[in-house]
C-alpha cells in the first residue's frame, strides 16, 4: 500500500514531513496577531510555538531526523510555506518598533530561530536533562515554568531600552 499511495518509502517520509511542517504552520495561523498589540502578539507567538513543540514531540523528532539528513527532503513548497511565520513576525516587530516598544535592530529570522530553538531544545533534551540534572522536566509545572521563562527571555530581548 505504501508503494500504491506514495510510490516509495521516501515518498511516504516526504509526505509525513510535509504534513508535520504544515501542522506547525497551521497552528501559527490560528493566532490573530493583527488584532493584538505587538507585545501581546509576540507573546502569543512564543506561547504557541513552545506549546506546539511540547504537544507534538514527534514533530521535534522528525525535524531532528531531517537535520541528520541535511534537509534532503525539504521541498521548495515547504520553504515557501514556512515564510509565513517570518512575515508574521516581521509585521509584529515593525508595529512594535513604530510604537517604540521593540528595538529597531531585531531581525524576524533571528527571533523565530530563538523562539523555535528554545522550545525545540526543551523537548529534544528533556529526557537527558531530567536524568542528568535530577530535575523533572515532564511535569506540567516544569513545562509552565520553562514556557514562562522563554516568553520573558524573548520579550526582554526584543524590548526597546
Amino acid at each position: 500500500m505504501i508503494y500504491y499511495h506514495f510510490s516509495s518509502k521516501t515518498g511516504l517520509y516526504e509526505s509525513v514531513l510535509k504534513e508535520a511542517y504544515g501542522g506547525v504552520r497551521a497552528a501559527d495561523a490560528t493566532i490573530d496577531v493583527e488584532h493584538m498589540g505587538p507585545v501581546d502578539a509576540l507573546r502569543s507567538i512564543v506561547l504557541q510555538s513552545f506549546n506546539y513543540h511540547c504537544d507534538h514531540e514527534v514533530f521535534v523528532r522528525l525535524v531532528m531526523n531531517e537535520n541528520i539528513q541535511y534537509a534532503a527532503h525539504i521541498t521548495d513548497e515547504q520553504v515557501n510555506a514556512n515564510k509565513a511565520i517570518i512575515e508574521e513576525l516581521s509585521s509584529v516587530l515593525l508595529r512594535g518598533q513604530a510604537d517604540g516598544v521593540f528595538r529597531s535592530d531585531i531581525d524576524a529570522r533571528q527571533v523565530h530561530l530563538t523562539i523555535s530553538a528554545l522550545g525545540f531544545h526543551y523537548v529534544s533534551n528533556k529526557y537527558t536533562f531530567s536524568r542528568i540534572f535530577e530535575f523533572d522536566m515532564h511535569s506540567t509545572a516544569a513545562r509552565e515554568q520553562r514556557r514562562d521563562l522563554i516568553v520573558d527571555i524573548v520579550l526582554r530581548w526584543c524590548a526597546a531600552s
